[in-house]
């Protein structure tokens, strides 16, 4: 097997081959600042909101505390860390499946465990809804490749192995 790392040009690779995308860590840290910037943000609206007399703005505001929170934390972390000392994360597309690191958990899945690839249009990440009825979010963190680009190939290639699954069933 070859793995070929590729910036944008295809992203669908050859039978046996892998197509490796490598999470930028430049691009990381500017979401991560971007992030920071509006939990600032957030927790400003919510000190506003809860000074309304009225309980569900509060609990809005409570919400967004969370948020604000968390996404502080995560932006504060990974500009602790010395940028070489960051686990590379990255996304590993084949015909048999896929295979990606975030945050340095790794996972392998077979195409025949996902039912469907789609776009979180809320979250902006790419969906695996898999059998079991486990959602995983992909989060778009590789340079010159947009979210779109990577739904196709990662539909193509299911697709791909859902009919070639169908037709060796049929061949039985």
């Amino acid at each position: 097997m070859r793995i070929q790392v590729t910036r944008m040009s295809s992203l669908v690779p050859g039978p046996g081959n892998v197509t490796r995308l490598v999470a930028d860590v430049v691009t990381e840290r500017q979401i991560a600042l971007a992030r920071g910037a509006l939990a600032l943000a957030l927790l400003a609206c919510s000190a506003w909101l809860f000074t309304l007399p009225n309980r569900v703005p509060r609990v809005f505001g409570g919400i967004a505390v969370v948020f604000a929170a968390l996404w502080l934390k995560r932006a504060i972390a990974l500009f602790r860390k010395p940028s070489h000392a960051v686990p590379v994360d990255y996304l590993e597309l084949s015909h048999e499946g896929l295979a990606f690191r975030e945050e340095g958990h790794e996972r392998r899945l077979a195409w025949a465990e996902i039912a469907r690839v789609a776009i979180d249009q809320d979250r902006l990440t790419l969906a695996l809804l898999c059998h079991n009825g486990e959602i995983l979010h992909i989060e778009p963190r590789y340079r010159g490749v947009p979210l779109q680009d990577l739904c196709d190939a990662a539909s193509a290639l299911h697709s791909s192995a859902q009919s070639s699954g169908a037709s060796a069933q049929g061949a039985r």
